[in-house]
């Protein structure tokens, strides 16, 4: 099978789709990379085709403009304005440069800074989809969206679970509000038609719910009971090291030294 996995973003959004490719290739299939120039190397150095997708996410949310957005907002509101102002103009571009992989693809698979695109190419093309995620995405009534505050918890379990599947359908509302303008001018100029006022995946996903990926241990949050089966939890998507590290000896003693520590990192921020 021929998959194409669409990912834009830092290296933190690219190298667990790397290596999830590598071992999609391992078990018999050809797979390709559509992402930045800058991952170029890393991409073919791991045995995976590369399709180029303008842009640098990473340059754009470390610019100046980026930094003085975030540093005049208390909110993010500022900073993602900066970059879509940014990203705006690469739109068409990035969809006239993804036309031949998605169409020569079996299928397709994005995360969901790429969803909405390749969701709809995928409907050009008659493509069957999947969706990546490195982090919990999708309605639940047992944790709210991760960009939203939590509910307030003197409130009635019901209505937290309530505000819980809200919370994700609202920001589901939002992104599409942002996301339709940058992707409706593609639209008309590539296929000779508009997408959607209303959010489309919501509905289309109920009805016939994709592959859904969450590349995260279920030891750190396990699959919501009200998640469908096509939904899973599989746990991290890791390379195999090229170097190999050893620790220092204090380090060690202190690993194996009582119970099993917890590390937090921050990934590519």
């Amino acid at each position: 099978m021929k998959i194409t996995i669409i990912t834009i973003g830092t290296r933190g959004d690219v190298e667990p789709f790397v290596a999830l490719g590598t071992a999609l290739q391992n078990s018999g299939h050809v797979v390709t990379i559509a992402t930045h120039a800058m991952f170029e190397n890393f991409v073919t150095s791991n045995g995976l085709k590369f399709v180029h997708v303008s842009g640098n996410v990473q340059e754009s949310i470390t610019s100046e403009e980026a930094r003085k957005a975030t540093e005049k907002s208390e909110s993010s509101y500022a900073f993602l304005k900066e970059v879509r102002a940014k990203a705006a103009p690469l739109v068409t571009t990035v969809v006239k440069e993804l036309l031949d992989t998605c169409r020569e693809a079996d299928h397709l698979m994005c995360t969901p800074l790429s969803l909405y695109m390749t969701y709809f190419l995928a409907k050009e093309f008659s493509k069957p989809i999947s969706v990546g995620c490195v982090s919990p995405a999708g309605p639940t009534r047992h944790f709210h969206c991760v960009v939203m505050s939590p509910a307030a918890t003197w409130l009635p379990d019901f209505l937290r679970k309530t505000y819980n599947v809200f919370s994700h359908l609202l920001v589901g509302e939002l992104s599409w509000m942002g996301t339709r303008p940058l992707l409706n001018s593609a639209w008309k100029e590539v296929f000779g038609h508009t997408l959607p006022l209303k959010e489309p995946l919501a509905a289309a996903f109920k009805k016939n719910p994709p592959l859904m990926l969450y590349a995260y241990s279920k030891h750190i949050l396990e699959k919501p009971a009200d998640w469908a089966d096509v939904q899973h939890v599989t746990g991290y998507w890791f390379l195999k090291s090229q170097v190999e590290n050893k620790l220092p000896e204090d380090l060690e003693a202190f690993i194996h030294a009582g119970e099993k520590p917890i590390y937090i990192g921050y990934g590519s921020m």
